[in-house]
């Protein structure tokens, strides 16, 4: 099974079209080798739209990566805060 719904911190394509800002800068601090903790992140293809299948993807990522703290950040693009 494919996650197309997420990208590893690491991954090259983790931009700010396919995971947004805060997503893309935390990329890039991974990268760059500043302390950042461990996770994946949830890329913009898993909006709205996409539904079970994004939500699917993303709990199997989750379960494959045994986690036990989560932490969710979320902003629908174009939507202003409060």
């Amino acid at each position: 099974m494919t996650h197309e719904y997420v990208l590893a911190l690491a991954d090259p394509q983790a931009n700010l079209e396919t995971v947004g800002g805060k997503g893309a800068s935390l990329a890039r601090f991974s990268n760059a080798g500043l302390p950042v903790l461990g996770g994946l992140l949830v890329t913009t293809l898993a909006g709205p739209v996409a539904g079970q299948a994004a939500l699917r993807g993303i709990l199997c990522k989750l379960w494959d990566l045994n986690l036990t703290l989560i932490s969710v950040r979320s902003l629908i693009v174009g939507r202003k805060p409060g």
